[in-house]
């Protein structure tokens, strides 16, 4: 679904400050990248975030707005699992183009008012398992 929309409760808005969000575009990060080698499903997605509570926290909304939004972090991953597999910078090249296609096909959705590329969201997902 273009263009969902998803709300999340007054408490979640106060905990996820514009700050925190942005953090969260670390995501691509070679360094990242190299620290989730071993890692598999939600702790992988973890470890590519510096504030990994943030990420859970965007997840758990989304999820809890749309529990279909499960089968995109089971589909991140498997992508980002396959593009590890030919090592660290095939991983971050996969990432950073699963970015630039949603965005480009206007796969975006709103989560507590914010609004990020579809891909975004599913490992925020993944990441809140």
């Amino acid at each position: 679904m273009q263009g969902a929309s998803i709300s999340t409760s007054p408490a979640m808005r106060h905990r996820l400050s514009r700050r925190r969000l942005l953090a969260l575009g670390a995501a691509a990060s070679p360094w990242a990248l190299a620290v989730v080698a071993g890692a598999s499903g939600a702790e992988a997605a973890r470890r590519l975030f510096r504030d990994p509570a943030a990420a859970r926290a965007v997840g758990r909304a989304y999820l809890a707005a749309d529990p279909a939004a499960r089968s995109g972090a089971e589909r991140i991953g498997r992508v980002l699992t396959r593009a590890w597999a030919a090592g660290p910078g095939r991983a971050r090249r996969t990432l950073a183009a699963e970015l630039r296609r949603s965005w480009r096909e206007d796969e975006v959705v709103v989560v507590d008012g914010w609004v990020l590329a579809r891909a975004e969201a599913d490992l925020c997902a993944l990441a809140a398992g």
